[in-house]
């Protein structure tokens, strides 16, 4: 009697083991977990996650968006082009899949890449202003210009609020040498957007290249004026002023752009310094940031 309980006992125990090893991950679960860490920006255990949950299911698109997200978040732009790429294979019908793909493919120089994606996007979304602006920005990056400009004024025909279509189209006209058209364009953009930072940098970097250097400045103070903490913003007006020989006024825009916990950030501030022949200053961020261990910093 005790040798068959025994037996019994053995076999339950071994089909609950056998059970427990053929049960795969829950790919959920794991993309929850995922989640969590990157909302708490540990994102070396967030692609981790990301990882395990598509080895458990690999025909998962939504889960490869997410790992392009922390790659892209963790400056492994090439990681993030891939997984953006495959989310789209895998989200054919997705037009917010195929606009991230080609977007990213624009940044990576793939234009012919991000062509495609953008004629996917319009073929699922004819209506799509974002659709026709990034097919805009991949002739112009395959130097088809007429073809980029006809893309921008239908994108402004779909869409007549989004100052940034604006903005391209201007940059083609500066491109071809049509300043006076640029100029109206430029600043159509602000009057579009009047709290876009972009559209000011746009105008003041037309402006500068004019050989307007006090509109430049009056426009690249309103555009950090709008966003005091904008990186971009700061970074253009610090470079303009070191660039015109008042390399001292652009130290409070420097240190703005290294108030962002981005290690990257401080090596700006530190590259300044080591213009300004600050070296003192710059041995002082680069030894604390090097103290810190942050890979970013190396």
């Amino acid at each position: 009697m005790s040798s068959r309980l025994s037996a019994r006992a053995i076999l339950g125990l071994v089909v609950v083991t056998l059970a427990g090893a053929c049960s795969k991950p829950d790919a959920d679960a794991l993309l929850k977990k995922a989640n969590a860490y990157a909302q708490q920006s540990r994102l070396p255990e967030a692609i981790i996650e990301y990882r395990r949950a598509l080895q458990a299911d690999p025909r998962r698109g939504d889960i490869r968006q997410k790992l392009a997200e922390a790659y892209l978040r963790s400056h492994d732009q090439n990681s993030a082009l891939k997984e953006y790429v495959r989310a789209a294979d895998l989200l054919p019908n997705d037009p917010a899949a195929q606009l991230q793909a080609g977007s990213i493919l624009l940044l990576a120089g793939a234009f012919e890449d991000a062509k495609a994606r953008a004629n996917r996007v319009i073929k699922l979304d004819p209506k799509s202003a974002d659709g026709v602006i990034l097919l805009g920005n991949a002739l112009a990056g395959l130097k088809d210009m007429d073809g980029a400009i006809a893309e921008y004024q239908e994108a402004i025909a779909l869409n007549p609020t989004q100052d940034s279509t604006y903005t391209n189209l201007g940059v083609i006209q500066f491109v071809r040498g049509q300043r006076a058209d640029a100029e109206a364009t430029f600043r159509k953009a602000i009057e579009i957007g009047p709290r876009s930072v972009r559209a000011r940098m746009a105008l003041a970097n037309f402006l500068w290249s004019s050989g307007r250097a006090p509109e430049a400045e009056r426009t690249l103070k309103d555009a950090v004026g709008l966003d005091p903490a904008n990186v971009a913003a700061n970074s253009a007006l610090g470079t303009f002023y070191v660039a015109t020989g008042r390399a001292n006024e652009a130290e409070p825009y420097f240190q703005a752009i290294a108030k962002n916990s981005n290690s990257l950030s401080a090596i700006v501030l530190a590259d300044y310094y080591i213009a300004a022949r600050r070296l003192d200053d710059a041995e002082r961020i680069l030894r604390n940031l090097t103290a810190k261990g942050d890979k970013d910093a190396a």
